[in-house]
């Protein structure tokens, strides 16, 4: 074998009530990482590639340098000549410190381009105690629809319900990973080899999501029911069932509505389809009207413990569905709020000084309806962070405290781009981009280019700015400055065109300080899977210390800037 035939060991106690079994830590003289694909240590929790060192292993596989080359490595984390093995499995350490095998590598897949590990899937479901086992594959049996679907053999006497699985994975696993399907199945086609046969699997016949069929009554209903069938290409619908329970998922639920659009000729916001996402609902809306009662600008998310809530401050207009996932994954005891406005939604440009001011306020007076008195805890990235500081203003105005101030890769508004390297960086990727076009695109370029140039000379309100102009709003200009401490949570590296500042400006407007938090994730991934587990284990750690700090009355504490790097981040320089 490639390596010894022990390698890891677990004690197994009476004591010991667990879902699954672990395969425990590494013995003596080996050493065992969880990596991902380029070979980083991965966070407690994390699935990863296990790999295997230390004095246990083969040389190499028998006249085959190729697949030794290959499955043997060079120990990034040993001494010079030292190996790693790749064993293809799946894994992830538990917080006790012990190892949990999920499957193998080769059961990876990607969907609506989120990379899945199959086993994961398969170790939660086997949790269930109507499963005996659980085998998930990623099926397209029509083209361009991917589905997963899962299989479960019952345990004995056990009679396992969709629903029930469902409901189990949702407070598991991340939505991407929730299969379209599951089916129950006495036992499974088997392999010579004594494994599942997952090409012989069946494919799924998705049944009425109520356990009842009720045919379209009205014209509108068949409209509706048409575009159900064609869009998740199944036979029949009823005019109850679910388009979520059925396999429906966000891209699906824009095509839906499309067709929908097109065949009726009237428009179905997105929002109506969460509302309510049977046929007969929609149906009814295309026929009576479509009458939206306004969103709050306070919205519970998670109801969570006794402790102090968080609230995610998301301007109007925003895709606010980062937040949901940053809250579920902070667990059931963390209270979680969502702060959005009706309005003004702004395109184009960034909000004016008095626009946010204004929004501040607003955000201020909700929040204030579900918690009358401070400490108040409270976030967000991009314009959220920055109506989050006017909001810590308008806070201390009113004679109350900010316990903390979450900051999501976001730099104060403060003059903070060198505009020379962000020019340079501007131009230098349109110009490379328009090298790909023809000579007509240069010239509609040159077009807009000439247009803007002439609306530099063109009067402007003295407190709006236009987006070329965002970071650099006047030397006159300073944002709002507060007793409290900023919490900022931000990628390794920076783009060289900020000004060098590991604080990211927030030094300066924090009275207390600032806690940075140096997360091994891109800008862009942080309210996405997987990065926003990362985010919310870190989120959840600087929550309870503020809490904590706050119930012992030293709020304020030291003022300055703290640097912590999270589990399994790049040690780079900040």
């Amino acid at each position: 074998t490639e390596a010894a035939v022990d390698v890891t060991y677990w004690k197994c106690r009476p004591e010991r009530a667990r879902a699954t079994v672990p395969i425990g830590r590494a013995i003596a003289n080996i050493q065992i990482y969880i990596l991902d694909a380029h070979l980083q240590p991965v966070p407690i929790g994390v699935s990863g590639e296990l790999h295997i060192g230390g004095i246990g292993l083969a040389r190499g596989y028998l006249n085959r340098p190729d697949l030794t080359q290959e499955k043997f490595i060079p120990n990034p984390f040993g001494r010079p000549g030292e190996r790693l093995y790749k064993t293809g499995d799946l894994a992830r350490f538990l917080p006790d410190g012990n190892i949990e095998y999920l499957g193998r590598t080769d059961h990876q897949v990607k969907l609506r381009g989120f990379r899945i590990e199959l086993g994961e899937i398969e170790s939660v479901l086997q949790q269930c105690p109507e499963v005996q086992q659980a085998v998930v594959t990623l099926r397209e049996d029509h083209a361009g629809d991917k589905r997963l679907v899962a299989y479960v053999k019952p345990a004995q006497g056990q009679v396992p319900d969709s629903n029930k699985l469902r409901a189990h994975l949702q407070s598991r696993v991340p939505d991407y990973m929730i299969p379209a399907a599951f089916l129950v199945m006495e036992e499974f086609p088997m392999t010579t080899s004594g494994k599942v046969n997952r090409r012989a699997l069946p494919e799924p016949q998705l049944p009425s999501s109520n356990g009842m069929h009720i045919a379209p009554r009205t014209e509108t209903e068949r409209l509706v029911v048409r575009a159900f069938e064609t869009i998740l290409h199944l036979p029949s619908v009823s005019v109850c069932d679910d388009f979520f329970e059925l396999g429906g998922h966000s891209l699906l639920a824009a095509q839906l509505l499309t067709s929908i659009e097109r065949e009726s000729g009237r428009h179905i916001p997105l929002r109506l389809l969460f509302q309510g996402a049977t046929p007969e609902y929609l149906a009814h809306a295309l026929e009576y009207g479509i009458d939206l009662p306004p969103e709050p600008t306070v919205t519970l998310i998670n109801a969570g413990g006794s402790g102090a809530p968080f609230f995610a401050v998301v301007p109007p207009g925003e895709n606010a569905v980062g937040y949901m996932k940053l809250s579920r994954n902070l667990g059931s005891e963390q209270s979680f709020y969502k702060l959005q406005g009706a309005g003004p939604i702004v395109e184009g440009r960034p909000y004016t000084w008095d626009e946010m001011k204004g929004l501040a306020a607003d955000y201020v007076t909700a929040m204030r309806s579900v918690q009358p008195e401070g400490p108040y805890f409270f976030g967000g990235m991009c314009d959220g962070a920055h109506l989050a500081i006017r909001m810590a203003e308008r806070i201390e105005q009113l004679g109350q405290t900010v316990g903390m101030l979450a900051v999501f890769d976001t730099w104060v508004l403060e003059n903070s781009q060198r505009r020379w390297a962000w020019r340079l960086h501007y131009y230098s990727e349109r110009f490379g981009e328009l090298a790909k076009h023809p000579f007509s695109e240069w010239l509609r370029v040159a077009a807009r280019v000439a247009e803007r140039t002439a609306n530099r000379f063109r009067a402007k309100p003295p407190s709006a700015t236009a987006w070329g102009e965002a970071y650099w709003p006047g030397r006159g200009y300073k944002p709002p400055t507060f007793n409290g401490r900023v919490a900022l949570f931000k990628r390794p590296k920076q783009p060289f065109y900020y000004k060098p500042d590991p604080a990211m400006g927030w030094s300066e407007r924090a009275r207390a300080g600032v806690d940075i938090h140096v997360l091994p994730i891109h800008h862009g991934q942080m309210l996405r899977e997987p990065s926003v587990q990362l985010l919310a284990e870190s989120l959840a750690q600087a929550l309870r210390q503020a809490q904590t700090s706050d119930r012992e009355g030293s709020l304020a504490v030291e003022p300055g800037v703290k640097i912590s790097l999270s589990s399994g981040s790049p040690r780079e320089a900040v």
